[in-house]
């Protein structure tokens, strides 16, 4: 606490203010990972086509609606509805959620958001969200298959794709035990999706390489 002796108007006052801490922002742990750690992330294609402009407005652990326990790791790629959306990995669909209710900017359509699930060989399970489907369940899905198009379905305020990587089928997002994965995505300069970050998707040479060229808009 801080004394101050102020003069008002002529008198003399002593007054006593408090002076209250400022709570600092805390480090990403994601956009701020090592290389050790991010030898261990898990690594994907981006989710549209080649030549696909997008922007990210919400990455990993953001301050909106990434910071819920096992859910940090999502990312929002903002896109305009109808764009179309490919699996990061080959699997098999697991789940197609397409209740047909409506979307918008409002907490009432939390729960309405269409999605798809699918299931890869290694346990894990990719979620596309605000989407609207063109695979089945069932369906074998081969690395970047167009399986659906953005739409304006569920709680959303701006046309995107939110995504996300989760450990297991029993560790999806409505588990008390969810647990999404860190991603690096083939194509980007560091593999990282940062907040902020301005993209077109590359051409990539091969499932194990980086892309032939890459373009960061300024």
């Amino acid at each position: 606490m801080l004394a101050r002796t102020l003069i008002i108007g002529g008198s003399l006052l002593f007054a006593i203010v408090a002076c209250a801490t400022v709570p600092r922002e805390q480090p990403n742990p994601y956009e701020n990972s090592t290389a050790e750690q991010q030898h261990l992330f898990k690594t994907v294609s981006l989710p549209f086509p080649v030549g696909t402009e997008f922007t990210i407005s919400q990455g990993a652990f953001g301050k909106w609606s990434h910071n819920e326990s096992g859910n940090e790791y999502s990312w929002d790629f903002d896109v305009p509805f109808g764009t179309p959306v490919t699996a990061v990995m080959a699997g098999k669909v697991l789940e197609v959620w397409r209740p047909n209710q409506g979307g918008g900017c409002d907490p009432k359509f939390s729960t309405l958001a269409h999605n798809i699930k699918i299931v890869h060989t290694d346990g894990t399970v990719a979620q596309y969200v605000h989407v609207d489907s063109i695979v089945e369940v069932g369906q074998e899905i081969r690395r970047e298959e167009i399986i659906a198009v953005t739409g304006n379905n569920g709680w959303i305020c701006q046309p995107q794709l939110h995504f996300g990587i989760y450990a297991s089928k029993s560790e999806l997002y409505m588990s008390s035990k969810r647990k999404t994965l860190p991603i690096l995505f083939k194509g980007l300069p560091s593999g990282l999706a940062t907040t902020g970050l301005h993209f077109i998707v590359p051409k990539y040479q091969d499932d194990d390489s980086q892309s032939e060229i890459f373009k960061i808009i300024l």
